[in-house]
């Protein structure tokens, strides 16, 4: 009996113009805003109809959500990978302290994969449908929640000192995420290396109170 093809070429076709389309999308969105970026704007770009724009979207804002959670998972996988081998560490009698570092520069290496979705993100979340930004935001508490958690492992332990996990959890995502968001507001020389280092510093003196 022949083996049957487990991926076609159709099949392969359609995730290339899906990948355009949304590539596309983000150029338009960051550079122009979304509001004032339209699907015929998005289709001229790769030279493709209206018509076909909607063959694999329904709307700019259903592009505009998978690119935002295309990102969130791309950045969440990798954090939970970390925060995974850091409750590991902890119940091998680790340091949560080095751990923490490990989880933190993997977090940052993640949004910097990310960034430019990242940033769309933060300026255009807003636009999304009601039942869309409820995914999103959840998908938010949920990493804020395993960074509490992570947070609350250094606690039992006697490395941090006890007060409000999840104030602090949803310091270190805006503090991370700045790489994308307000990186503007950095120093122009700042090198990824530099910038967790400098997060490193901060969120420990958080946590340990010093």
């Amino acid at each position: 009996m022949r083996s049957v093809e487990t991926t076609s070429p159709r099949v392969s076709r359609t995730e290339e113009i899906r990948s355009r389309i949304k590539a596309a999308a983000l150029d338009l969105f960051l550079s122009r805003g979304f509001a004032r970026s339209g699907v015929r704007q998005i289709a001229g770009s790769i030279g493709v109809s209206v018509g076909t724009i909607f063959n694999y979207f329904d709307s700019k804002e259903q592009i505009l959500y998978a690119l935002i959670f295309e990102m969130q998972k791309g950045v969440a996988v990798p954090l939970q990978a970390a925060a995974r081998k850091y409750r590991e560490q902890a119940a091998a009698d680790g340091d949560p302290e080095q751990s923490l570092r490990m989880l933190l520069s993997e977090y940052a290496r993640a949004v910097d994969v990310w960034r430019a979705q990242l940033l769309l993100a933060h300026q255009e979340t807003r636009s999304l449908r009601r039942e869309q930004l409820r995914e999103i935001l959840d998908g938010e508490r949920r990493m804020g929640d395993l960074l509490a958690d992570v947070i609350r492992i250094g606690v039992e332990r006697g490395k941090f000192r006890p007060g409000d996990l999840h104030f602090r959890a949803h310091a270190i995502q805006i503090m991370v995420q700045s790489w994308a968001t307000r990186r503007w507001a950095l120093p122009r020389d700042m090198t990824l290396d530099n910038f967790i280092a400098s997060v490193e510093r901060s969120v420990l003196a958080m946590l340990k109170g010093a």
